[in-house]
């Protein structure tokens, strides 16, 4: 996953937690990963982006997540 941080001082290989706060029906799901990379934030704004890879793709955690994308994206 690629996601904007406002912290510039991540670096690659630090481990991550991402909690996602989806909707008032749906609890918040966690899922932890690694930064395999990371890259300044092209505008002027402070902050940069990460590139994530989660660590267990197939938690309970993801599949919410992913029926949620798909209930809610197309």
């Amino acid at each position: 996953a690629r996601i904007r941080a406002e912290q510039v001082d991540l670096t690659t290989d630090s481990p991550v937690e991402l909690i996602f706060d989806l909707d008032k029906q749906t609890y918040d799901l966690s899922m932890r990963g690694n930064i395999v990379r990371s890259e300044e934030d092209p505008t002027s704004q402070p902050g940069c982006y990460v590139g994530v890879q989660f660590a267990n793709t197939f938690s309970d955690s993801q599949k919410a997540l992913e029926e949620y994308l798909n209930k809610n994206l197309n």
